[in-house]
């Protein structure tokens, strides 16, 4: 069922509304002002934060990768042992999951 009242557009009320609070009141839109500028600066950190894990991931993945083949390698030369020494301490040395 659709109702016959006005479709809402955010931008306009808010717009209307950002002017009528500036001439109202100028130690308001100060206010506002530092709330928005602290929300941006809380989103751009939780973005930078978010990068830098997915290339802390990725690091560890190219090194898990590089192991692999190190020892692929040792196991073609048949240095089976020494390959499952690496493998072993890989596994100590492994941080825990989160």
């Amino acid at each position: 069922m659709r109702s016959n009242s006005p479709r809402f557009e955010p931008e306009r009320y808010t717009d209307r509304a950002k002017l009528t609070v500036n001439k109202a009141n100028p130690n308001l839109k100060a206010k506002y002002d530092r709330a928005r500028n602290y929300l941006e600066r809380e989103q751009q950190r939780k973005l930078a934060e978010q990068e830098k894990r997915k290339q802390e991931a990725k690091a560890i993945q190219e090194q898990e990768k590089q192991a692999f083949f190190a020892r692929k390698a040792l196991r073609e030369q048949g240095k089976h042992d020494e390959a499952n020494k690496m493998l072993e301490a890989e596994k100590r040395n492994r941080p825990r999951s989160r």
